[in-house]
Formats: structure tokens, C-alpha cells, sequence
């Protein structure tokens, strides 16, 4: 089984635009109905795929795991494409009923999306993907409901002896359990040897504390809501925060990791960055395993936040997913890259820019 592995989802989703509301327009006889904004789209999405893309900018296809289903209505274009990434990576399930499927919509001027299942796909466990007696993942990426967390960890031992993997969790909860009544459900998990972090967005956060979106409208309310949830247990939350970047917690060290992109201007659609970005988290986490132990140079959980920033950034600049295309590097071989990058040197860009801020006296990584 690969180090990495999601068990979100994978989604043909489709997207529409509503015409805009009556008060919205100006009226005009010629046209009374107001037309869409824009055409229908159709496109491969899901929590799971995007994960699984943030976690392949670093790791080779076999290095990530995603499960996909696959019914009669599959595009050939959607195969192609997912196909570029490396087909190794993709476990794919061939079905008899129609491809999970999910609507997004769009009522302009609103920015705001509502997102609706049409086709549900099946709930996925270790046991959905393709077994493997020798190796098991070292990381799990789940965006789940908190009851099929606690499923997932009830698998996992308690107590790992010297020749198991000890797997391990990075929670990323739905926006609809985001609730003050998901807490009692979550709060005895976080002490799960498997539990490695929390990982919502700042107002899934504030939901889930039952606080209104107000608390957490400067960085002083965000850095409030993840000490709180550390004060409730969670060892390590990381709290991912759109423009502003993410702030992280990791028991008594905490800090912020800047995004990569500074302003809106390389912005172009947000779908899939969170999942990106934890894809990013987890690929990093993987790697730094290969390091001797203990060893002084282990990177700390700021340094993968700093590549999970960069797996979100190529998520972010184009509708859809993003590209990968192979070029000739200084040494004579080929490299990847990502929308015309390589992302390490946008990570050394990033971190460039973090040293610099630091020593200009802005905030970096503090101890509690």
C-alpha cells in the first residue's frame, strides 16, 4: 500500500451557474429571462482526488493512493487526464451504477457555492484498496463525519508493536459536522495514538466551538480557536486560513506559514485547495520518515505546512486541476513540473520570504 493514502472522495462534479436574481439586473424587454452566467461544466473533483494531487507534487504516483469508482457514464476525457498524473496512483473500481456524482451552484452575484450529492459514493476503509500484507500506509488523509473517523481509528492498534506501521490520522471534518454536537464524538479520538491532527479551515473551526464567524475576523481570533481545540485535546491542529496562509499548533510550538501567493492576482478558483493542501501535509510528513531517528535536522511542523502551502498554490490557479508536464533539468535528466513550475523552487521562494520576515520582526514560530 502507498505511504500516502485518502479516503475522500472522488466526484464527477458538475458545475452551474444560475441567472442572476430578478433584482439584480436590469430589466429589459428584449431579454426577459435573464441567460446563465456561463455554461455547465463538468469536471473530476472530490476531496480525495485533490488530496491526492497535493500529496503527488511531491511523491512519486506509487508513493500516493486514492480509490476512484468508475461507472458506465466515466469520461474518456476525465481518464486521460487523471491517467497524466500516473496511473499507479489511482485504484480504480469499476461499477455497474452511475459514477459518484455531486452538483455545484452558483447564484450570481454571490461568491458563495452550494454543493449537493447526486450520486453518494460509498464510504471508503484500509480494506478499499487493493491488499498488501507487507506494507501498510504510514499516513491516512480522511474527510469524513466524525462516526467514520472513530471506525477508521478502531482498526488501527492502540498500542503498535516494534514491527508495525504506526499509521497515521490527519482529520480534515466535513463542513456539515461542524458543529458544537461533533465535539463529544471527536474529543476521546484526539488521544488515539493513530490521531496525528486536526485540520478544518478557521470557520469550520469557529463551527464547530459554536462560535459565530466574527471570532475569527483578525489572526489574533484564529490563533484563539486552535489554542482552544489544543486545550480540548487535539495535540496538533492545523487551522488553514485562505489568503492569510495557515496557523499551526504542535503542542507547546505554534505559528503561522504564509501563503504562497501574496495577493488575488494568481488566484482563480479556490475548489480543492484545503485538500491540496493536506495532500501537501501528508506527502511532506511521508518523506521526512526516510530521515535517521532522532535526528536533529527532522523538520518541524511549520516546514510541512510550508509545502502543503505549495501543493495549494498550483490548485488555486486554474479552474480544475493542474497541469504536470516533464522538461529538461540542469542535470541532464527530466523534471516535473507543475503548471510550468518546480515546486521546490517555489518552496525556497516561500521560505526565502518567511526568513525575511522573520528577521524584519514579523511573526514566525513562538513556544507556547
Amino acid at each position: 500500500m502507498p505511504p500516502v493514502i485518502t479516503l475522500g472522495t472522488a466526484l464527477l462534479d458538475e458545475f452551474e451557474w444560475l441567472p442572476p436574481a430578478v433584482g439584480d439586473v436590469e430589466p429589459s424587454s428584449s431579454s426577459p429571462t435573464p441567460a446563465p452566467a456561463r455554461p455547465n461544466e463538468l469536471r473530476i473533483g472530490g476531496g480525495g482526488v485533490y488530496a491526492a494531487l497535493g500529496a503527488r507534487i511531491w511523491l512519486p504516483p506509487s508513493g500516493v493512493g486514492c480509490v476512484v469508482h468508475r461507472g458506465p457514464d466515466f469520461p474518456a476525457e476525465v481518464q486521460e487526464q487523471l491517467d497524466t498524473f500516473g496511473e499507479e496512483m489511482w485504484h480504480f473500481v469499476d461499477v455497474e451504477t452511475p459514477t459518484p456524482r455531486a452538483l455545484n451552484t452558483y447564484h450570481p452575484p454571490s461568491p458563495s457555492r452550494h454543493f449537493r450529492l447526486l450520486t453518494p459514493p460509498p464510504v471508503l476503509s484500509l480494506s478499499s484498496f487493493p491488499s498488501s500484507p507487507s506494507s501498510s500506509p504510514s499516513y491516512i488523509h480522511l474527510c469524513s463525519p466524525p462516526s467514520h473517523l472513530s471506525a477508521i481509528l478502531s482498526t488501527l492498534p492502540s498500542s503498535p508493536s516494534p514491527d508495525q506501521v504506526n499509521v497515521r490520522v490527519v482529520y480534515e471534518p466535513l463542513p456539515p459536522n461542524c458543529l458544537p454536537s461533533s465535539l463529544p464524538l471527536l474529543l476521546p479520538l484526539f488521544s488515539h495514538p493513530s490521531f496525528f491532527a486536526l485540520s478544518p479551515n478557521h470557520l469550520e473551526a469557529t463551527a464547530l466551538l459554536g462560535l459565530p464567524e466574527s471570532a475569527v475576523g483578525g489572526r489574533e481570533g484564529v490563533e484563539s480557536v486552535g489554542r482552544r481545540l489544543r486545550e480540548l485535546g487535539a495535540e496538533r491542529v492545523v487551522l488553514r486560513c485562505g489568503g492569510w496562509g495557515c496557523y499551526w499548533i504542535d503542542g507547546e510550538s505554534e505559528g503561522w506559514v504564509e501563503a504562497y501567493h501574496e495577493s488575488e492576482e494568481g488566484v482563480r478558483d479556490t475548489v480543492g485547495a484545503g485538500n491540496a493542501f493536506l495532500g501537501g501535509l501528508l506527502a511532506s510528513l511521508s518523506l521526512s520518515l526516510s530521515l535517521p531517528s532522532p535526528s536533529p535536522s527532522s523538520p518541524s511542523l511549520a516546514e510541512h505546512c510550508e509545502r502543503a502551502s505549495i501543493s495549494a498554490s498550483f490548485v488555486v490557479e486554474q479552474v480544475g486541476l493542474p497541469t504536470l508536464s516533464l522538461s529538461d533539468s540542469e542535470g541532464g535528466g527530466k523534471e516535473e513540473r507543475w503548471n510550468g513550475e518546480n515546486p521546490e523552487e517555489r518552496l525556497r521562494e516561500l521560505r526565502s520570504r518567511s526568513t525575511a520576515a522573520t528577521s524584519g520582526g514579523k511573526e514566525g514560530e513562538r513556544g507556547g
